[in-house]
């Protein structure tokens, strides 16, 4: 297995010369760090020559369920270490997870690379097809009729979502809040959420409290 010492050797010449990142352990975060968490996670595999890269962008304010995940990721796979050219392949695979998840930069940027199915995709797209993350993305946007039509404007929406996110409780909070269109209510517990799953990826000292689109009205 890939020990951490290696990857702080294997990020080296990219911490150098790219003042938006941040090594924490094994993940490659790119700042700043908002409403998402972005980066290049270097994983272990079974075989310790062979590490693999995730690259993900994760909504701090999704409901918290108490770990991070890669949900909105995708693998690649790099060259053996003990390969030649391992360092100039693992090095180019970041360049382009750094450039591309760079473009994630707003709510609306994550839903418009979560709804693509073609080309090599950003986790399971299209987000349509997952009602509960696609609602709160929606509800991050402002867009709140659009997302309680989606939850079914129900209990039993929230019931069946905490299933996938977490917490019914908090999911409870979220939609009330939304049915009653209590824009600072809302906001708040999204950054709430942000910061409670900011500090479950070790992100927390980065993390920057930023307003929601539907606050800037």
């Amino acid at each position: 297995m890939t020990t951490i010492k290696q990857v702080r050797s294997w990020t080296a010449p990219l911490l150098d010369t790219d003042s938006r990142l941040v090594l924490i352990g094994r993940n490659l975060v790119i700042k700043p760090v908002r409403h998402f968490a972005r980066g290049v996670y270097v994983d272990r595999t079974g075989d310790r020559l062979r590490p693999r890269l995730l690259f993900y962008a994760d909504p701090l304010f999704a409901v918290p369920s108490g770990q991070s995940g890669f949900v909105w990721s995708r693998l690649q796979s790099c060259y053996k270490i003990d390969q030649e050219g391992f360092e100039a392949d693992f090095l180019a695979n970041c360049r382009l997870a750094i450039e591309e998840l760079s473009r994630i930069d707003t709510i609306f940027d994550f839903l418009e690379a979560t709804s693509k199915i073609m080309g090599r995709p950003l986790g399971p797209v299209p987000i349509y097809d997952y009602p509960v993350r696609y609602a709160i993305v929606l509800i991050a946007l402002g867009r709140f009729e659009e997302a309680l039509s989606i939850l079914n404007n129900d209990a039993s929406g929230a019931n069946s979502a905490a299933v996938q996110h977490g917490p019914a409780e908090e999911l409870g909070a979220l939609v009330q809040a939304t049915r009653a269109l209590g824009r600072p209510a809302i906001a708040d517990l999204l950054r709430k959420q942000e910061e409670q799953k900011a500090k479950v990826w070790g992100v927390d000292h980065l993390w920057e409290k930023t307003r929601f689109p539907f606050e800037e009205h």
